[in-house]
């Protein structure tokens, strides 16, 4: 049975806290809001009136426990949620760690990525210093060889003029008597075995001559095109397999 409160007393809000337990206080103190400080004329009239009394402290004893019990409540909530946080702040703190230490390892691989570059740029420089002088050398090699080509041209019309001037000569020795027939065949025969001679050395020569030749224009070749590949493998990347052959091999390539 719900109890019905006199007129003259206040009903609390459950608004907010503070309310009910300034209500909670004023209910407890001796003088109670709406009731007369004067003494009851009638026992009945007071004897309801204290019931009412008491059924109003004990709602408000009720009302006192629950928002004890809600406080508790949210303490607890909060008490959980600092413990959350709390194992939050480990986690993050271990996350911090960790990125820490991948961002060092990553710095340490950053240097030495960066120092293998350096060196094999230097590499590179040394080896691309090398080729130009072997280029400079064969270049120079190939001249000679040029040079050596026309000295022997040279020499070959000087033996075709001496065969020229022989020939003319065994014309005119063939005009004479028996007795030139005989010098005449010696010297055909000397002529004959000259010519042979000669064609064989100039084409010994020029055998040899242009095998070096094709030689050293095949050298250079090679290393034209090597040194091409080393110069489009920079602007692409250092790390192409050009770069990566060490100087000895390539070296001994050319060679």
């Amino acid at each position: 049975m719900t109890p019905h409160l006199p007129a003259s007393l206040p009903v609390p809000s459950v608004t907010t806290e503070s309310t009910l337990e300034d209500s909670a206080v004023s209910a407890s103190s001796p003088t109670v809001h709406g009731a007369s400080t004067e003494p009851f004329d009638d026992n009945s009239d007071s004897e309801a009136e204290a019931e009412h009394c008491w059924q109003w402290e004990a709602l408000l004893h009720a009302k006192l426990r629950k928002i004890s019990a809600e406080k508790t409540r949210r303490l607890h909530l909060k008490n959980d949620r600092i413990m959350e946080l709390e194992q939050e702040k480990t986690a993050l703190e271990a996350t911090n760690n960790k990125l820490q230490s991948q961002l060092w390892r990553a710095q340490q691989e950053s240097d030495s990525f960066k120092a293998q570059m350096e060196e094999r740029r230097n590499e590179f420089h040394f080896d691309k210093a090398m080729l130009e002088t072997e280029n400079d050398v064969l270049g120079v090699k190939l001249q000679q060889a040029q040079q050596e080509i026309r000295v022997i041209k040279a020499e070959m019309g000087q033996k075709v003029e001496e065969l020229q001037v022989l020939e003319q000569m065994v014309s005119l020795a063939t005009s004479e008597g028996n007795e030139a027939r005989s010098e005449n065949a010696r010297l055909k025969r000397l002529v004959k075995k000259l010519r042979a001679e000669n064609m064989e050395l100039r084409d010994d020569k020029i055998r040899l001559i242009e095998e070096r030749a094709r030689n050293d224009e095949e050298k250079m070749k090679a290393l034209q095109a090597l040194t091409t590949q080393l110069f489009s493998g920079k602007a692409s990347h250092l790390d192409s397999s050009i770069c990566s052959t060490p100087s000895a091999k390539k070296r001994k390539c050319v060679e």
